[in-house]
């Protein structure tokens, strides 16, 4: 009976295995590099997001003056809320889904109901 394993980075491991003759290996150079490309670009474009809506949210001209201290903030927060790879595993069973739904799902939700309701009693 083969041994049941759990990968951490499956498409890695499995990116090591992938040979096709004797010139084609070590694909998971490639698929790391299109992992690290496709995570910038994911985190590059929620910055921007994050640093635009705030600075809308508290009225400034101009989003640049949040850069550094939002990074600031992002970067020590990523380093203390998970220090290492069981807390986070243990993060992501557990905590992620009710976690996610109240962010991603039920706060833009309610803005949302709020934005209608504002723009209701705004009309007459």
């Amino acid at each position: 009976m083969r041994k049941l394993t759990i990968l951490t980075y499956p498409s890695y491991k499995l990116g090591m295995r992938i040979r096709i003759g004797n010139f084609f290996e070590r694909v998971e150079v490639i698929a790391a590099f299109i992992w690290i490309f496709t995570e910038y670009f994911k985190l590059t474009i929620c910055f921007y997001g994050l640093a635009l809506g705030l600075a809308q949210l508290l009225g400034l001209q101009n989003y640049k003056i949040l850069l550094f201290p939002l990074a600031f903030l992002i970067l020590t927060f990523t380093i203390f809320s998970h220090p290492d790879i069981v807390h986070y595993q243990n993060f992501m069973s557990i905590a992620w889904t009710p976690f996610s739904l109240t962010i991603c799902f039920f706060m833009p939700l309610l803005l949302l109901m709020i934005g209608k309701i504002r723009k209701k009693l705004e009309k007459p």
